[in-house]
């Protein structure tokens, strides 16, 4: 659900501007009102843009509650559990003896 809905306002917030830059030579050359509109709309597609990014930091506070955590564990300078992160990786990544025949 959450990939859905980031890849959904991706497209409406952020593509706009993407295709407005890529545009730009084609619509500024023609005449100064066309140039004025340009700018007007990229104005508009960069707060797109913009409002796009707090979206995002939004939606992932709204759906994991892992990223919450997190978040506010850096907010409140808490650690999150007893153990480092070196403690963690050593137990994550085993070595495993080969006996050779």
């Amino acid at each position: 659900m959450m990939l859905i809905s980031m890849v959904c306002l991706y497209f409406f917030l952020v593509c706009p501007s993407t295709v407005l830059s890529l545009l730009s030579d084609i619509i500024t050359s023609k005449s100064d009102a066309s140039l004025h509109a340009y700018q007007i709309a990229v104005v508009i597609t960069n707060m797109a843009q913009a409002s796009f990014f707090s979206m995002n930091f939004g939606l992932y506070c709204s759906i994991s509650k892992r990223f919450r955590d997190s978040v506010s564990s850096q907010v409140l300078c808490k650690k999150t559990s007893g153990r480092s992160t070196s403690e963690l990786n050593k137990n994550k990544y085993r070595m495993v003896a080969i006996n050779k025949a």
